[in-house]
């Protein structure tokens, strides 16, 4: 999985969005499992697992899943960018997502979404993307 930044937001009761932590995610190798306890909190728990990549030197097919559970009473949401050392193309998302080039003159990608939690719930996210490296 391509290094990763995973940022907390929880709901208040009157709708505000509010900051709760954030945890910045290595790139890790196929097959290994990331585990996160996001902005210090126990309740939180995120596990990041990259389940296949495929493809040549310059071009990489990637699958990953994030796992988030939580064991709060309340609603919250999870905002997550992953980076990408390359131009990226989303070949399947599971929920809405935005693709950002970090600067005009590099070909480094960031794709950002967001995933809601309800109470005491589990949600994953299967992604599959196209990473296409600089030469």
């Amino acid at each position: 999985m391509p290094a990763a930044e995973l940022q907390l937001f929880r709901k208040t009761n009157d709708g505000v969005e509010q900051f709760v932590g954030s945890h910045r995610l290595e790139k890790t190798a196929a097959g290994d499992t990331v585990r996160v306890n996001l902005g210090g909190d126990p309740e939180i728990m995120c596990k990041s697992v990259k389940t296949n990549e495929t493809g040549d030197r310059r071009t990489r097919e990637i699958e990953f899943e994030h796992t988030l559970k939580s064991t709060k009473s309340d609603t919250v949401a999870v905002s997550c960018v992953v980076q990408f050392n390359g131009e990226v193309t989303v070949e399947e998302a599971p929920l809405e997502y935005k693709l950002n080039q970090r600067s005009p003159r590099s070909a480094q990608h960031d794709l950002q979404f967001t995933m809601t939690l309800p109470p005491n719930e589990e949600v994953k996210a299967k992604f599959a993307v196209k990473v296409k490296l600089p030469k």
